[in-house]
């Protein structure tokens, strides 16, 4: 059964990183998913008059989407506030946001730059509070790629995921985790200059609670030898692009390509969160070719969007 959370000061139900669920809960999740996605219209309005806060301080697609779509056609609303049209924009802060919001709904969403300010969040909120972005993790973007991953593997377990490029973000921090809690091996292939690196201290941590291996190596050709799923992300991240020239040399050896392709297993998949930039960390035949699922990955937002907000917000 998923389990309520205790925080600092009170009893919660927040996802605010992948530390936050165990293994076990991350597999009831998507359970719950797999579920609402084959019969949809078993939980419609199971989620009847639910309000979810949305706040976003960086801009969003598929995020955005998924979350809107998900509460709508369980049932709900959403109020979704951004920098430009809230308080935010002249210096009210996220906990107080937070505060407010919580009285007016019942679970938020937020997509905000640091996850110390998300943190904030909960402390203040009255109701859940869930991770849709912060500089360390990506919480839900992970959880809907393990739904995918599971519906083309049909197991999670002894599975091998490389990851290729720049470590050093909220999308590798997530997968280390919450892969590695499920028994999928996961590798990253990266630069040794720190900056690409995971963060030691997400590393040390994640390592307490694992089934499956982590292992971090420059080498990208040793690292994609039998891989069972190939994964990769955008190198300039908003508000790297002064760094754009110097990321895409020290990254262009990490490259998802044809090469990759022909060290990994002949039915490996390849993952990307998008937006993707062809002909940086992929190139456009890979990302556009049969082994992509990174559509499959989009659809299943909203699927597993819709069971985190069942699980965290039905009475």
């Amino acid at each position: 059964m998923f389990k309520y959370k205790v925080t600092r000061n009170k009893l919660m139900k927040n996802i605010l990183s992948d530390f936050d669920l165990s293994g076990q809960e991350i597999e009831d999740l998507l359970g719950l998913a797999t579920k609402i996605k084959a019969a949809p219209a078993s939980f419609k309005d199971s989620l009847k008059n639910k309000i979810l806060g949305m706040v976003f301080q960086k801009p969003s697609t598929r995020t955005k989407a998924s979350f809107e779509a998900a509460i709508y056609q369980l049932g709900g609303h959403a109020i979704f506030l951004d920098s430009t049209n809230s308080q935010i924009s002249r210096g009210e802060s996220l906990a107080e946001t937070a505060k407010i919001l919580s009285g007016y709904t019942n679970g938020i969403a937020a997509r905000v730059y640091y996850q110390a300010d998300l943190e904030d969040m909960a402390m203040a909120s009255k109701v859940p509070i869930i991770n849709a972005l912060t500089d360390k993790y990506h919480t839900c973007q992970i959880l809907s790629d393990l739904l995918t991953i599971k519906e083309k593997k049909g197991k999670l377990a002894e599975l091998k995921l490389v990851y290729f490029g720049d470590a050093g973000n909220n999308v590798a921090h997530s997968l280390i985790i919450s892969c590695s809690k499920v028994g999928i091996d996961v590798t990253i292939a990266c630069p040794q200059n720190e900056k690409y690196q995971p963060s030691k201290d997400i590393l040390v941590k994640a390592k307490r609670d694992v089934l499956g291996k982590i292992e971090i190596t420059e080498n990208w050709n040793a690292a994609a030898k039998d891989a069972d799923i190939l994964y990769t992300d955008t190198w300039v991240s908003m508000g790297m692009e002064k760094e754009k020239n110097e990321r895409i040399n020290d990254l262009m050896d990490y490259q998802i390509n044809s090469k990759t392709l022909e060290k990994a297993k002949a039915d490996c998949i390849v993952m990307h969160c998008l937006p993707a930039y062809t002909g940086y960390e992929i190139s456009e035949t890979v990302l556009k070719g049969p082994k992509s699922v990174v559509y499959e990955q989009a659809e299943n937002k909203m699927h597993m969007q819709k069971a985190v907000l069942y699980q965290l917000m039905k009475d």
